[in-house]
């Protein structure tokens, strides 16, 4: 499974490295109704011009650049997240100067792209720019710079896997070989904070408490309605932690439950409680010196917070949008000890470098590739994948199934992988090399 895995980050690689090329286009059609650009791309008119695109390209990778000059080949595919620039403003790094949108379609006979922006850009459709923008040559490149960041999330836990880099011992033989995994005892529970949990629930909350040393890895596998989130709710419940951060880089795509728990919201929420607590619990003593002392010491605290309060509130811009105090921060946040996020999306936390976590708890592990799951697994003294492997399996994308199935056909010595070695989860071959012991596993 590690060889496959590695086979398909090394796919994923090439495929990032071979879009990083800027292609020439010019503007032929605005729709402002639907947000969209109409580009129509320009072919290098000599070799110098397509050297010349070449050198443009956003770091491009050295083995690749033989490919940046073979005849012109449809660049772009619907959904693919792209950058618009000037020509001329090409190499600047002024974000104010380019804007990114997604590829809604590509005629191949006309070469014309259809692009949705993702921001509305009043001043750019303005009527009296319309002119100007349609006589500039502007420049279209692929946007991998998010993929290539989680590429190399994804590519570093997987090397610290196999550099034993891991809270869990021999990590990577009990990947490998289950049976390394050793049978533990169970713990007894009296009562369930959810008294309606039926006996395969109640039995995953035990053996998930239960986990120790040589048995740290627990699985729970179910079809939808079983109650697999009833059960992991239950065992978060058991680490008695009652405060939590949502981690992650994109706000708009978490749900309005999980908004509320990002760390600008916890802090708010940790404030606006202390601030109250203040003002109804004012300090006394018998010494009215000591008192009048310790009340101003209280009142300048307050007004500290206060301040802090007032700051967040007011920082609703986009350039200051989500700074805060740090150490204020720390001061109020150091004792929550209670995470979630994607797989990815949590490596983005400040202190995620350094953190250990005593167990990680991961939901619809079926859907996850072994790198994505090594992301915070690797961090975790305990690992519960949750999950139901008959289900969705991962995600590859198109382009690099198809690279692996070319590869696939070379006649050469080193290793090859097609579609379903790495579209087979690592919660499935864990299950069904386990499935004929069932103290290692529960179905719900």
């Amino acid at each position: 499974m590690i060889k496959s895995e590695e086979r398909l980050l090394e796919v994923i690689k090439k495929d990032i490295d071979s879009k990083k090329k800027t292609h020439f286009a010019k503007l032929t059609k605005i729709n402002k109704g639907a947000n969209e650009f109409i580009f129509t791309l320009i072919e290098p008119k000599d070799k110098q011009e397509s050297d010349e695109v070449e050198s443009e390209t956003l770091e491009s990778s050295p083995k690749d650049s033989k490919e940046s000059t073979q005849a012109f080949k449809p660049p772009f595919k619907p959904s693919e997240e792209v950058i618009i620039q000037e020509r001329d403003n090409i190499n600047s790094l002024k974000q104010d100067e380019s804007f990114k949108g997604k590829i809604e379609s590509y005629e191949s006979g006309a070469k014309q792209i259809t692009i949705k922006l993702n921001n509305k850009y009043d001043a750019i459709f303005a009527e009296s720019k319309e002119k100007e923008l349609k006589a500039k040559k502007w420049a279209i490149s692929y946007d991998y710079q998010v993929k290539e960041i989680l590429w190399t999330k994804q590519n570093s836990a997987l090397e610290e896997l196999k550099k034993g880099n891991t809270q869990v011992p021999n990590l990577l033989r009990k990947i490998n070989e289950s049976t390394e995994l050793k049978e533990n005892k169970q713990r007894e529970i009296e009562s369930y904070f959810n008294e309606d949990l039926d006996e395969n629930q109640q039995e995953a909350v035990r053996k998930a408490l239960s986990l120790e040393r040589e048995c740290e890895i627990l699985l729970i596998q179910g079809p939808p309605g079983t109650g697999k989130t009833t059960t992991i709710t239950e065992i978060v419940k058991r680490c008695g932690e009652d405060k939590l951060f949502r981690i992650g880089n994109n706000e708009e795509k978490m749900s309005e439950i999980a908004k509320q728990y990002t760390p600008e919201k916890v802090l708010n929420k940790i404030l606006k409680e202390n601030r109250e607590h203040i003002k109804h619990n004012t300090i006394t003593d018998s010494n009215p010196m000591i008192e009048f002392r310790l009340q101003e010491l209280q009142q300048g605290f307050l007004e500290k917070l206060e301040t802090l309060s007032s700051k967040m509130a007011n920082a609703d811009t986009t350039k200051t949008k989500g700074k805060r105090d740090n150490e204020t921060f720390r001061l109020f946040t150091k004792d929550i000890r209670l995470f979630f996020g994607t797989l990815l999306g949590i490596s983005s936390w400040k202190s995620f470098r350094d953190v250990v976590f005593d167990v990680a708890i991961v939901d619809e592990a079926g859907r996850a590739t072994l790198s994505e799951l090594l992301v915070p697994c690797i961090k975790a003294k305990r690992i519960i994948l949750v999950g139901d492997y008959k289900q969705l399996a991962p995600v590859v994308d198109d382009d690099v199934v198809e690279k692996l199935n070319v590869d696939s056909k070379k006649g050469s010595d080193e290793f090859k992988a097609d579609k379903k070695d790495v579209t087979t989860s690592l919660f499935e071959r864990l299950f069904e090399r386990i499935e004929s012991s069932r103290d290692e596993r529960v179905s719900l």
